[in-house]
C-alpha cells in the first residue's frame, strides 16, 4: 500500500480524524495502550499534553488516518449520551459539505473553525443524531 504522504489529500469521505473525548487524557491513553497497544506522540506546539495526545496508527492500509484522545470539560460529559469517538471525513471544502448535509435532512452542530495551520474543522449530525466531523485543508496546503 502507498504511504500517507503519497495518499494525500485522500478521496473525498475518507475516515481522517478519529477524535476519543476523554475527561482524562492520560487516564485515556493509558488504557487505550494497555488495552489495544496503540501508540501515541505529543500533538505538538500549541496544543498542550493535558489537552490532546496523538494516536499513532501505523497500520500501512490506513496511510491516511491519524486521530487524538482530546479533553472535554467532566460537566458535559456524560458517556453514551451523544458524547462519543466522532470520524472526520475529508472533504474538498466544508461549506459546499454543509450544505449537501443540509439538504440530505442532517444538521450543522459545529461551524468551520481552523484547525492549526493548514485544515478547517466542523461537525455535523446525521438523521439519526449521530455526529461526525469534516476535515478540509486550506486553500494551497495540499501536501500533508
Amino acid at each position: 500500500m502507498s504511504d500517507a504522504k503519497s495518499a494525500w489529500p485522500p478521496k473525498a469521505g475518507s475516515p481522517v480524524w478519529l477524535e476519543v473525548p476523554a475527561v482524562d487524557v492520560q487516564r485515556a491513553k493509558t488504557f487505550f495502550t494497555a488495552a489495544l497497544d496503540w501508540e501515541f506522540k505529543a500533538a505538538g506546539e500549541g496544543y498542550p499534553e493535558d489537552q490532546i495526545t496523538m494516536i499513532t496508527f501505523t497500520d500501512p492500509a490506513y496511510p491516511t488516518l491519524s486521530g487524538g484522545i482530546v479533553k472535554v470539560d467532566a460537566a458535559g460529559f456524560a458517556p453514551g449520551k451523544h458524547v462519543a469517538p466522532v470520524f472526520y471525513l475529508f472533504v474538498p471544502s466544508i461549506d459546499d459539505s454543509l450544505e449537501r448535509i443540509k439538504k440530505a435532512g442532517g444538521k450543522v452542530v459545529e461551524e468551520k473553525k481552523p484547525e492549526g495551520k493548514t485544515g478547517l474543522t466542523a461537525k455535523f449530525s446525521d438523521t439519526e443524531g449521530n455526529v461526525h466531523g469534516l476535515y478540509a485543508l486550506l486553500e494551497g496546503c495540499g501536501e500533508a
